[in-house]
């Protein structure tokens, strides 16, 4: 009977998934499970030897040892002790816990319990690192949204995904890339500026920015960016589309119908009228982060960029003058009012350009700014005439007698020739300055871009 008890109990021992640990109150091991020794990497039977001396040897688990010489010196108080195990030089995680071994109400010793939760603590601590990536990630999505927020402002979409999404997003450096260049600028400016206070100008301005670009992005263009009241944007880079060229000047169309309805707000407001002028050409330019380590900014550099400021500079109000290579890039038929050779500075040969009003099937879209007709003057007015060479006026003076006039234009004749295009400044006491912009039965007509 005896023996049966004994081998039901070694059986049991060994079938235990927990360690087991018996030990007298003077802290000598008396029952030791085969698990326990697993366990706790015993290579040999301590049974019936002092706990203290087979493992008090052993500093790197000190956290083990007392919790059970703690056990032993309180064996009424229930113990319940995670500790880090070392054995065979791998870390297990066991879960201790112990409590009074008692005999007719006496204590007599003290069992311990141990439990492997080494996977379990690890599962604890992959959960644990989870919990800290989503929150790292959290604190990226707030530093991407605030930096969409503030970069979305002035780069495009697919800009802000380069920088967030590239390594070297930000690093600095270009390529060379076929692009059209679009500049934009508002005629006679200056003078809305001395004629306005700060508020409502910023306020008026702004406006107009946001009307613009709604559409440069909505045609996949890039604002590289806003110089005073102009602008200077990209198509084709970064921003992939199918032909660029036609989505500048698709744009420029649009930004003009637009300035249109946004003068109905600005009249609404008190505010003067806008009128814009648009350069367009397309070539190859250098596009990427150009800067130092302390400011980058995405940037295009080239002649091709040059030669569409060069164009704008010709454009007066309502008007949009496209290269002809542009011109020659845009499958569907280009709808203009007119063309010209012209020799801009710093070009070699003469370029010609076209004022474009629409653009034909299958995009039929088109624009038209109202301009008032010329009405002769009953009495001609005799007024001084100069011509500006870039910001310069000229010391020369010459004699313009006027013979019609709009809100917008003045037709004229002159003492001296003059070629299209020239920015001249009319005088009577009153400057009114302007560009010539055509002909018309031996008079010249000027078209107002600004007053002082």
């Amino acid at each position: 009977m005896a023996d049966g008890i004994l081998n039901l109990t070694d059986r049991v021992l060994r079938d235990m998934n927990d360690g087991l640990l018996v030990l007298d109150k003077e802290g000598t091991m008396l029952i030791i499970s085969p698990k326990t020794f697993e366990m706790l990497g015993l290579s040999e039977d301590v049974t019936g030897q002092k706990f203290a001396m087979v493992f008090l040897q052993d500093e790197k688990n000190d956290e083990f040892c007392q919790t059970v010489l703690d056990a032993i010196y309180e064996p009424e108080v229930v113990h319940n002790t995670i500790v880090p195990y070392e054995s065979e030089e791998q870390i297990k995680y066991l879960k201790v816990t112990t409590s009074g071994l008692t005999e007719d109400k006496n204590v007599t010793g003290v069992i311990v319990v141990i439990s492997d939760i080494t996977e379990l603590t690890e599962v604890k601590e992959h959960l644990k690192m989870m919990h800290q990536i989503e929150a790292l990630n959290e604190e990226l999505q707030k530093r991407n949204n605030f930096i969409r927020e503030v970069f979305g402002r002035y780069l495009s979409d697919e800009v802000v995904d380069k920088i967030l999404d590239s390594p070297d997003g930000l690093a600095i450096g270009g390529r060379m890339a076929n692009i059209t260049a679009l500049i934009s600028d508002l005629r006679g400016f200056t003078a809305i500026c001395e004629k306005m206070d700060p508020d409502s100008l910023i306020h008026m301005l702004n406006n107009y920015f946001q009307h613009m670009a709604v559409i440069i992005k909505e045609m996949r263009g890039t604002i590289i960016e806003y110089e005073g009241d102009g602008i200077l944007a990209i198509f084709g880079e970064p921003v992939k589309c199918g032909n660029h060229a036609e989505n500048a000047v698709k744009a420029a169309i649009m930004m003009q119908q637009a300035l249109i309805r946004l003068n109905e707000w600005n009249r609404e407001k008190g505010y003067p009228e806008l009128r814009m002028g648009i350069g367009i050409n397309t070539g190859d330019a250098v596009v990427g982060n150009v800067g130092s380590e302390f400011a980058v900014r995405y940037n295009v550099i080239g002649s091709a960029v040059n030669l569409a400021g060069r164009i704008e500079s010709y454009t007066t109000a309502g008007k949009i003058f496209i290269s002809e290579d542009t011109k020659a890039a845009i499958a569907p038929e280009v709808m203009t009012d007119g063309s010209f050779k012209v020799m801009p500075k710093g070009v070699k040969k003469s370029v010609t350009i076209y004022s474009v009003k629409g653009l034909g099937e299958p995009v039929n879209i088109s624009f038209e700014v109202p301009e008032a007709e010329i009405v002769s003057l009953e009495h001609r007015k005799h007024m001084t005439l100069k011509v500006l060479d870039g910001k310069h006026i000229s010391d020369v003076t010459e004699t313009a007698v006027v013979t019609g006039m709009s809100d917008t234009r003045i037709k004229f004749t002159a003492s001296a020739p003059l070629d299209l295009f020239d920015n001249i400044v009319l005088s009577d006491g009153h400057d009114i300055y302007g560009k010539v912009t055509g002909m018309e039965y031996g008079d010249y007509i000027m078209t107002i871009t600004g007053e002082n």
